[in-house]
């Protein structure tokens, strides 16, 4: 991948600059890389670089490594593949230019590792305010716009298993989807690919839990666990009314292998889960909360220490370009 990236970055340095460009190597690249990550660590990732390389104030390891004119050069040139060998015009797929490198690196994530039985699901945001064709709005996260990826943990150790990026509602070679299945549950049936037919849990929320999805990863020798929103048509009525229970009580429903539970964890709000883990309806007895609940907390913790790792960590260094902002991965 390192080898790639240095391939590519040379290519354009020549192409703009020619004779005045210095070539560079795997050895510079790990170090830019590393300074990227480091940037992004300090929680930099918003500064110039006037401000990083400023005497008093900069970051001394990356003035240690680079001077600002090689650091800026490096940034203005960096490339993730050649855009006139590009097998898939842009037109056809805006991720493109960072395509081949982004299913490498999810080909490395996959080479030496085998999740525990849980795998959980959800977005990050990785914040992004440039030109982007597939720029996403959010306002219920801290920087509210950005390119979304859709991501797969293992909810035991929080290693990535997969991600996929959002591109819109389009259907590409790469990002195929029947327009009566819904997106989270399209996403889900792609992330866990790898996965069907080893009894393995799924754990997600709201956004992705479906009646139509959880018959399908029961075919597929997969369990569900997640969230749903109020207004899904397959729940009944009394499930969609904002009915309160008492404090901690809890209103079960079987159908089949699928169990819905909605459960007043607060005195003017309740939530509903979908589960096809549980079939009965077991509560604890330490706190009088439905085991699926329970559950399911337990499960979405691995991924939520990894989105909020990435969202600490990581550094766009102000690069032009939507698909730029993921090589703070």
């Amino acid at each position: 991948m390192i080898d790639d990236v240095v391939e590519f970055t040379n290519r354009e340095g020549r192409r703009v600059k020619q004779t005045a460009w210095r070539d560079t190597d795997a050895t510079e690249m790990k170090a830019f890389i590393g300074c990227l990550v480091h940037i992004g660590a300090m929680r930099q990732s918003g500064c110039s670089l006037k401000f990083i390389f400023s005497a008093i104030e900069g970051n001394a390891l990356v003035k240690a490594s680079f001077s600002l004119k090689r650091f800026s050069s490096l940034l203005n040139y960096l490339r993730f593949d050649d855009k006139s060998t590009r097998t898939v015009p842009r037109e056809e797929d805006s991720f493109t230019p960072i395509r081949d490198l982004w299913d490498s690196f999810h080909g490395n994530l996959a080479k030496f590792y085998s999740p525990g039985q849980s795998i959980t699901m959800d977005e990050q945001l990785v914040p992004f305010r440039g030109h982007c064709k597939f720029i996403q709005y959010i306002p219920s996260k801290l920087d509210k716009y950005g390119t979304k990826i859709f991501w797969a943990c293992d909810a035991e150790t929080n290693y990535p298993l997969r991600g996929i990026p959002y591109l819109g509602r389009v259907t590409t070679s790469h990002q195929p989807r029947d327009r009566s299945v819904s997106v989270g549950a399209s996403t889900v049936t792609s992330l866990t690919q790898d996965f069907h037919g080893s009894g393995r849990n799924v754990t997600c929320d709201n956004f992705f839990t479906d009646l139509n999805l959880a018959e399908s990863l029961a075919k597929k020798k997969l369990t569900l666990v997640g969230t749903v929103k109020r207004n899904k048509t397959f729940l009944p009525k009394d499930f969609q009314e904002k009915k309160a229970l008492e404090l901690d009580a809890s209103n079960f429903l079987f159908r089949q292998d699928t169990t819905l539970v909605s459960y007043q964890n607060k005195r003017n709000k309740n939530v509903i889960l979908m589960c096809t883990m549980h079939n009965k309806p077991e509560v604890s007895e330490n706190n009088g909360k439905p085991e699926i609940v329970l559950a399911s907390s337990k499960l979405k913790v691995g991924l939520m220490q990894w989105t909020k790792w990435l969202t600490r960590s990581q550094s766009s260094g102000r690069l032009k370009g939507g698909p730029w902002s993921f090589s703070s991965i």
